[in-house]
């Protein structure tokens, strides 16, 4: 079974129906396109991509022939059909082979899906925009008969990533700073979501000091990190609270004059700042 594992995702093989038996005397005989059919994630995304012979399905098919083509999501032998389309068939012969192609987009797996406590859920997603997934299991069923037999299969699992915690985050994440100097960071996220998208997920505050708003903005290499942020969350009440605090004396150590500030890990939680850098010109003497 095909299995989202890393990024970038991989293609799975599909599972093919036992070929057409040509019968003798018949004209239309199945030609190997010589290409195997697919299913793939592409950007969350689900394709289906299979091929056919132009000249064998010029002589197979009628103009108005189409193929069924059913989408399954979840466990099971094949899973809950939630989606039915159908595709016509190119008849011409200016190319050797020809495609089906069917896409299922995410909204059709995920809207509306109840997180179900004993899926799979794994972070996926390039840095920065990880996101804690429940993988739902998708195949693709498709349907053919007569002459057109050979175009039947059904495919193995491709699993496909859904929110495990909803799509927006709940809370804040801010750093401030006090007219002594001082620089707070705070941080009040809702307790079910926190708790939620926790899984695998790190959080640490970069900081980036220059001699200008110029060299903090664009700076790579971050001259202070506050990490493990994740685990200084202490829950009071229905919220999780973060209060940490960075004296001035140790930002002014050196020759700097501006500081910036970003928020950074894995999974979601620096969703909560919104992004971006704060810029602070400290006054240090």
């Amino acid at each position: 079974m095909a299995t989202l594992r890393s990024t970038p995702l991989i293609a799975a093989a599909l599972a093919v129906a036992i070929p057409w038996q040509v019968q003798a005397g018949e004209p239309c005989v199945w030609k190997d396109p010589g290409k195997p059919p697919r299913l793939f994630l592409r950007d969350r995304v689900v394709v289906f991509r299979s091929y056919y012979a132009s000249g064998w399905v010029a002589c197979a098919a009628r103009p108005n022939d189409k193929v069924r083509v059913q989408w399954f999501a979840g466990k099971g032998p094949l899973g809950t059909p939630i989606k039915t389309e159908e595709l016509g068939l190119d008849r011409s012969t200016r190319e050797p082979s020809h495609k089906l192609e069917a896409r299922l987009f995410p909204n059709a797996v995920c809207d509306g899906r109840t997180p179900q406590p004993s899926a799979e859920r794994k972070l996926t997603g390039v840095p920065g925009e990880e996101r804690l997934s429940e993988l739902v299991p998708v195949r693709v069923s498709i349907s053919a008969a007569g002459s057109l037999a050979p175009l039947a299969q059904q495919s193995a699992a491709i699993d496909v990533p859904c929110p495990a915690c909803g799509t927006q985050y709940r809370g804040s994440l801010t750093t401030r700073l006090e007219r002594d100097g001082t620089l707070t960071v705070k941080g009040e996220l809702e307790a079910s979501w926190f708790e939620c998208v926790k899984q695998g997920a790190t959080l640490a505050l970069l900081a980036f000091a220059g001699r200008s708003e110029a060299d903090v903005r664009v700076a790579i290499r971050p001259d202070l990190v506050l990490s493990d942020l994740e685990k200084s969350f202490v829950r009071i009440g229905d919220k999780y609270v973060l209060h940490k605090t960075l004296p001035k004396a140790r930002l002014c150590a050196g020759d700097a004059r501006v500081w910036s500030f970003e928020f950074w890990g894995r999974g979601e939680l620096q969703r909560a700042s919104g992004g971006g850098r704060t810029i602070y010109s400290l006054g240090c003497k």
